[in-house]
């Protein structure tokens, strides 16, 4: 998680959705279809009694997750 963690855009609760979705690296990150993965991480989400994050994780959000992975755009904190 710290290392998705260092991406911009990903805290430590989008860090964990990722983790439980099978992306454990920046580098799992930036080969990931952004559509495939935000079906996986809403399923997951949907599939828990308690939700991780509260906020709808849609295709755009992972998007920019991907595209962060890929230009290898860290976070500036």
């Amino acid at each position: 998680m710290g290392q998705l963690m260092r991406l911009k855009g990903i805290g430590p609760q989008y860090a964990e959705v990722l983790v439980r979705a099978g992306v454990r690296s920046i580098a799992h990150l930036a080969a990931q279809d952004a559509e495939q993965l935000a079906t996986k991480v809403r399923d997951l989400e949907r599939s828990r009694k308690t939700r991780i994050q509260g906020n709808e994780i849609t295709a755009n959000v992972t998007r920019n997750w991907v595209q962060a992975a890929r230009d290898g755009t860290l976070d500036a904190n």
